[in-house]
């Protein structure tokens, strides 16, 4: 139901968090993704606010390769986030889940990346970094935001030897628990 505040408590902004919503019917949009949408039509969303996508964006096996059987259907389970991702009016972000990482791991998570760069027309939707742990965004002086891959921690890293190649500093668990702390 609706939330009431009082009237000198103002919103700075507001957080849409979704997630598991990668298996869309064809040229459709899941229950969880219609209802969504349908919320956001009710709200004041505004260019402060934050749509993010918490992964499991594509079941069951993440982006494939382009020419490849499934990659119409991979296709169409992200055109419909997309669709409503167009439809927000703030700043919309994506994290990967452990289904974006299958069948080829970072390959797969950097083909889907790329797919949803190019949708939205913008190079900052996909956090953090492929194959990386953790960004952290100042968004005022109040709100910090953690964004966080955790099939990265989950992941075996003696299957993804290309893991954390592009990290500038976290490589550890260690590391990211430190970094979290």
């Amino acid at each position: 139901g609706p939330v009431y505040l009082p009237d000198s408590t103002a919103i700075e902004k507001s957080f849409y968090l979704i997630g598991d919503v990668g298996y869309s019917p064809i040229g459709g949009k899941s229950d969880g993704l219609l209802s969504l949408e349908s919320y956001l039509k009710t709200t004041r969303n505004s260019k402060e606010d934050f749509l993010v996508f918490l992964g499991d964006n594509i079941y069951p096996v993440g982006m494939p390769a382009e020419d490849t059987e499934f990659r119409p259907i991979a296709e169409n389970h992200l055109d419909a986030q997309i669709d409503v991702a167009k439809g927000f009016k703030g700043k919309t972000i994506f994290i990967p889940g452990n289904h974006d990482y299958y069948s080829e791991n970072l390959v797969n998570v950097e083909r889907e990346k790329k797919y949803i760069e190019n949708a939205l027309d913008d190079k900052d939707i996909w956090e953090p970094k492929v194959g990386c742990p953790i960004e952290s965004k100042e968004l005022s002086e109040d709100i910090q935001l953690l964004i966080i891959d955790s099939q990265w921690f989950l992941a075996k890293w003696d299957e993804i030897p290309e893991i954390n190649a592009d990290c500038d500093q976290i490589k550890t668990r260690d590391a990211f628990f430190l970094e979290v702390e």
